[in-house]
């Protein structure tokens, strides 16, 4: 089951990465991120009513409450990255989120062994390689390293969600747990651009905001069932998002990346595999 929701969830994020990497151009980062959060909402509160009423105590109201914040600055830096970068090269580095959040895991419960510091040697290395690696196609507006930086704050911000998450999956109705980023999303800045009337939309942006957050509430559901069952093993093939994304790029939005970067990615994704292994 855990392999399955973690399927589950790496597919619904690369669509939704593929969708916001578009739409960031047509209305603007913070636009996406509103509308992203309102449809996630409006989707989650049927399943809050359906799953009743739970009893949640003080800190986990807490811990789902910075989780919620989290993951609002992990898509704002995520989607900054995307402007300034190809899919190619965001994506595998934001999949590090789930390798991250099996190594939170295992830092809570065991001491650090040798291989894992490898492991986190090799992600880090692959970083580094990706972000001063020579682009052999730009695009419009591309800046490798900021994208490198931007992608690895929020690979940061999505390990400390994803963390929180599984920790209290099992002990509250999934439906809840979806909640709080939706609900801080839209506290922090749906309401704020709609009330600024700084809130774009166009025809075009429509469907890709809609699809963007019906994925997104749908691949997060899906992490949180699957660490139900086991958060190492949903982390590890949840990040298979990336080349999902980056095969997706290539074929449909002509993106091309270097040997150097291919190289890089190739590190960070190895690394990845590796951690969560020795985490599990």
């Amino acid at each position: 089951m855990a392999l399955l929701f973690g399927l589950g969830t790496a597919v619904m994020f690369a669509c939704s990465t593929l969708m916001s990497s578009r739409s960031i151009r047509m209305i603007g980062n913070n636009s996406v991120i509103g509308w992203i959060m309102l449809v996630g909402t409006l989707i989650t509160i049927p399943f809050l009513f359906a799953s009743g009423w739970p009893d949640i105590s003080g800190k986990n109201i807490a811990i789902m409450a910075l989780a919620g914040v989290g993951n609002v600055g992990g898509l704002m830096l995520s989607l900054r990255a995307l402007q300034v970068g190809k899919v190619g090269l965001v994506a595998p580095i934001i999949s590090t989120e789930g390798a991250l959040a099996a190594f939170m895991s295992a830092l809570s419960g065991e001491s650090l062994k040798a291989a894992v510091i490898f492991a986190l040697l090799a992600i880090v290395a692959g970083v580094v390689i990706a972000a001063i690696a020579p682009d052999p196609a730009p695009i419009e507006h591309e800046n490798p390293p900021k994208a490198v930086l931007f992608s690895t704050l929020a690979s940061l911000c999505f390990a400390s969600t994803l963390f929180a998450t599984g920790g209290l999956s099992g002990e509250i109705p999934t439906a809840w747990l979806s909640l709080p980023p939706r609900l801080a999303g839209v506290l922090l800045m749906t309401i704020p651009l709609a009330l600024s009337g700084k809130m774009r939309i166009s025809k075009k942006a429509l469907p890709l905001v809609l699809g963007s957050g019906i994925t997104e509430v749908t691949g997060f559901t899906c992490f949180a069932v699957g660490a139900g069952y086991s958060i190492a093993i949903t982390s590890v093939v949840s990040s298979q998002f990336a080349p999902i994304a980056a095969i997706f790029a290539y074929i449909i939005f002509k993106e091309k990346l270097g040997k150097m970067q291919i190289g890089g990615i190739a590190l960070i994704i190895l690394g990845v595999a590796t951690l969560t292994a020795l985490t599990s």
